[in-house]
């Protein structure tokens, strides 16, 4: 019975491959005692049992992450017994020191290593595109493609790792291309993952714009279900693309001699018919007020968040709205200035504020402007 039960840990060959030992018996009771998370790594040197593992970058900054008081780099100095150069292993913080608590074969390490990977990316990615940085992703697209500005524009060219390589659509490569130009392409191209960074996969991705002047471009780990979404709304963009943003036509003016110059004639004058109250309720509740200056403090903070600047003349709710942003009251000028980046947001939260939502239900559902905020 002992014999069989060494062979099931010890041969490879048993139990479908799995392979996994304890380097000591003190090690299988600390592991159990100690709580703390165990960290996939590789034995990279033994010399003069000074030995050393090396992981890979995700996994540093978990460790750095979980142990903030102590410095953690790709090289690790461990503590073991039963190691040898290239033994994949689990590391676990004991002691005061790194200890090896585990020896995987490569099968297993692998699965436990990409786990790990992909979770700690995930999480980055999460935390690096908040709704206010894909919009501006979104607006930096359009620019490129000199398309006209819609939430549905997509954020991100999603990608793919699997099996240490990486895989676009030649679509929308070419479609980015044809649209934007070389060097635009050239930029998604280098902007993909590493495998020395992110491992061999599998992975889905997104590779979104940083900068506007200069294609710069980065990638970050997505959901499944989030990297299908970017292909739906590629898909949607490269079938039944937008309008075309054209510039507004050059007036070319010509000089005429004095008597060839038409005088304008008098225009009889209309009387504008004041609506019954019977035709009031068919009107826009909202009638354009006069054009007015926006404030040079609000236009700033709309075009940092790249917003759509509201069009003139404003409403008389957002003129309403503009100048409250501007009130001494600091709790009415935080609430209103947040609002009205929600309106140009198109009801989306732009900074975060508990009262939006109650205060987004009582907009639509009140006519008065003062009565809405």
């Amino acid at each position: 019975m002992a014999k069989d039960k060494k062979n099931l840990v010890h041969n490879p060959n048993k139990a479908n491959g799995f392979r996994v030992q304890r380097t000591s018996l003190s090690a299988l009771v600390k592991r159990r005692i100690f709580s703390d998370n165990e960290y996939p790594a590789q034995i990279l040197h033994i010399l003069d049992n000074q030995i050393q593992a090396k992981l890979m970058p995700p996994i540093v900054r978990s460790m750095r992450q979980d142990h903030t008081e102590i410095d953690v780099d790709s090289v690790l100095p461990v503590k073991g017994s039963g190691l040898k150069e290239g033994d994949c292993v689990l590391v676990q913080r004991q002691d005061n020191h790194w200890i090896v608590t585990t020896i995987l074969s490569q099968e297993i390490y692998s699965k436990r290593l990409n786990k790990a990977i992909a979770e700690r990316l995930l999480s980055e990615g999460m935390t690096a595109t908040p709704a206010i940085v894909r919009r501006a992703a979104r607006r930096r697209f359009e620019k490129w493609f000199s398309i006209e500005s819609k939430e549905t524009t997509p954020w991100a060219v999603p990608g793919r790792l699997s099996n240490g390589k990486t895989f676009l659509s030649r679509k929308i490569l070419q479609w980015c291309s044809k649209n934007g130009g070389s060097k635009l392409d050239r930029a998604i191209r280098k902007g993909l993952p590493r495998v020395e960074e992110w491992g061999t996969g599998p992975l889905t991705f997104g590779l979104y714009p940083l900068d506007e002047d200069s294609p710069t471009f980065s990638a970050i780990a997505l959901p499944t279900e989030e990297h299908q979404s970017l292909l739906d709304s590629w898909g949607k963009l490269i079938t039944d693309p937008p309008k075309i943003k054209t510039p507004p036509p050059t007036e070319v003016t010509t000089l005429q001699p004095q008597h060839m110059v038409a005088h304008p004639q008098p225009q009889p004058v209309v009387q504008r018919k004041v609506p019954t109250k019977e035709k009031e309720a068919l009107l826009i509740a909202e009638e354009p007020s006069i054009f007015q200056p926006f404030p040079h403090h609000l236009a700033a903070v709309v075009e940092g968040l790249r917003l759509p600047m509201p069009p003139q003349p404003l409403t008389e709710g957002m003129s309403t709205i503009v100048a409250w942003s501007q009130s001494d009251h600091p709790s009415l000028k935080e609430r209103s200035t947040d609002f009205f980046l929600m309106l140009l947001a198109e009801g989306e939260a732009v900074r975060p504020n508990p009262e939006l939502q109650k205060l987004w239900l009582t907009w639509h559902r009140t006519s008065d402007p003062i009565e809405r905020l």
